[in-house]
């Protein structure tokens, strides 16, 4: 740059000469470069637009969920309290292994895996 540039200036160290004309080829790479790499951009994009998705639908859920542990806790403490009051004789020891036992019903009954 500029055109009226002499051209015997390219023989001077550590200075290339480009014209405008030139510049074409480099413009020409680079587009065919970014053009190669739209697959891969459009993969990323769907796998980011899928999560999205995924957390948007899920998070309707969440007060329903909510709602249905508290309401199964409820119940467990609930049903926990008539089974202790009928059975006074119970141990401390006996009281602990059934609620533990009544706390991994309800949480494999809330966290099933199909």
């Amino acid at each position: 740059m500029p055109r009226d540039c002499d051209p015997d200036v390219a023989a001077i160290p550590n200075v290339e000469v480009v014209d405008v004309d030139g510049l074409r080829g480099v413009v020409d790479v680079t587009l065919e470069r970014r053009r190669q790499s739209i697959p891969h951009v459009e993969e990323i994009i769907a796998e980011h637009t899928e999560r999205f998705a995924h957390w948007y639908r899920a998070r309707v859920a969440v007060p329903v969920i909510s709602s249905l542990v508290k309401r199964a806790e409820a119940l467990r403490e609930a049903e926990l309290e008539r089974l202790f009051a009928r059975c006074p004789e119970l141990t401390e020891r006996e009281r602990m292994l059934i609620t533990g036992m009544s706390l991994t019903i309800v949480s494999k009954l809330l966290h099933a895996r199909s």
